[in-house]
């Protein structure tokens, strides 16, 4: 047979055992919104650093990475000899730019039998 003393140290042992699972839950649920809003704030950061850039883009970039945006067949992407609007090295500086900047990414496609051709797309 249990003593008073037993049974009251048991009753709160499960009391502060409770305890613990409620903060843990409390901590844990905390912890999924915390990361949750650290996407959220990378990905604000991100949409500011887009907006920088494109405020420190020259004409001719805008004008490219417009062209690059409206696509042929689809948005934001496209062969590059489609969706160009300058041609020869003023071409060639300008997209290397929006490499550089992060805003597009350019792959020079190979297939036997048919011209090299760089393919293009929009960086999300």
């Amino acid at each position: 047979m249990k003593t008073t003393t037993e049974i009251t140290l048991e009753k709160q042992n499960a009391d502060l055992t409770q305890k613990v699972r409620d903060i843990s839950n409390t901590l844990r649920k905390e912890s999924d919104r915390l990361a949750a809003l650290r996407v959220e704030l990378d990905l604000k950061n991100k949409q500011i650093e887009n907006q920088k850039i494109m405020m420190e883009l020259t004409t001719n970039e805008k004008k490219q990475l417009g062209r690059i945006k409206q696509g042929m067949d689809e948005p934001g992407m496209g062969w590059l000899h489609e969706v160009s609007v300058f041609e020869g090295k003023k071409l060639s500086g300008v997209i290397s730019s929006l490499v550089k900047k992060g805003l597009i990414t350019s792959e020079l496609v190979v297939e036997r039998g048919l011209p090299n051709a760089w393919w293009v797309e929009v960086v999300e």
